[in-house]
């Protein structure tokens, strides 16, 4: 790898969030914490994956963080967001134990770059900035359900899949997926540019949070230099992720109530709220976003 990088996690916190504060013009919010910086999540994925033609296929082991978070207000747009829920997320090769997490995210040389760059393999979010200069306006990225889990009252479940209708498409910007070392035979990366119908599930509970990631797209493999070689190989994965509730860095922290299955959002220790709420799937039930004043 390379040398030791300090671990951020600003990277996954959509600037939708940012642009929120500045708008609302709520000092208070800016100079403490709002439910809306939500919930970080850290823990361990695995993302497992099958080459063709050449038939190679793994099971890399990643560390990861997830971020999870109401979706404030405003800024939309025409064309949403429409989704209750932001989520981003990133993992990075690591043989590191999960209790050193903190000390894992190692710079890596990419195609033989000479300066660090980030090692995450896999890096997403939920929703993205629309590319029109002056505008604050965002859309989803992936169309997500949320529904109660007839098993599990302290559970709410997630599924969905990439937008079909965005203007550009879902590319490498929006979920960066690659495959290091040797396959086939290569060395380089195996770069995914845009893996069409991304299939996302998961689940949230108080304390814990579980995401995979299925899809199938062809990449391009990238020598170690410019001058190297360029090869089209198609992947399929699949990425997976289990991480408990990060008390430390989360200024919110999620509350699945087992009476209704409703979902909130609350200071981290504290509280305040203002009321937002949606169906959970075709159910007749309401996840509500409360932010009591005390």
């Amino acid at each position: 790898m390379g040398s030791s990088t300090t671990l951020y996690l600003t990277d996954i916190v959509s600037t939708l969030l940012l642009d929120w504060l500045a708008i609302s013009g709520d000092e208070e919010l800016r100079r403490n914490s709002s439910p809306y910086s939500g919930s970080f999540f850290g823990g361990e994925a695995f993302l497992n994956y099958k080459t063709s033609p050449s038939g190679a296929e793994g099971r890399i082991r990643m560390l990861a963080y997830a971020w999870v978070a109401p979706l404030p207000p405003y800024p939309k747009g025409p064309n949403g967001p429409n989704n209750p829920v932001m989520i981003g997320f990133k993992a990075w090769e690591s043989a590191k134990p999960l209790e050193e997490i903190d000390e894992s995210y190692d710079g890596v040389r990419w195609l033989g770059h000479y300066c660090l760059e980030t090692p995450d393999l896999v890096q997403f979010s939920s929703i993205r900035r629309v590319l029109d200069y002056g505008k604050r306006e965002y859309e989803d990225i992936f169309d997500l359900d949320f529904s109660p889990d007839p098993a599990d009252g302290a559970t709410v479940l997630f599924n969905g899949t990439t937008a079909s209708n965005l203007d550009p498409a879902v590319g490498f910007s929006d979920v960066r997926i690659l495959l290091p070392g040797d396959l086939s035979n290569s060395t380089g990366v195996l770069r995914l540019g845009e893996p069409p119908g991304l299939n996302m599930t998961g689940s949230i509970t108080n304390t814990s949070m579980e995401i995979r990631l299925d899809g199938a797209g062809n990449g391009t493999r990238e020598g170690v230099s410019d001058l190297s070689p360029k090869e089209d190989t198609h992947v399929s994965f699949s990425i997976t992720f289990l991480g408990t509730f990060d008390n430390d860095n989360s200024t919110a922290a999620v509350y699945v109530s087992p009476a209704n299955q409703s979902l909130s959002w609350v200071l981290n220790g504290g509280a305040h709220s203002v009321p937002i709420m949606f169906h959970l799937g075709c159910q007749a039930f309401m996840v509500v976003f409360c932010l009591y004043f005390v």
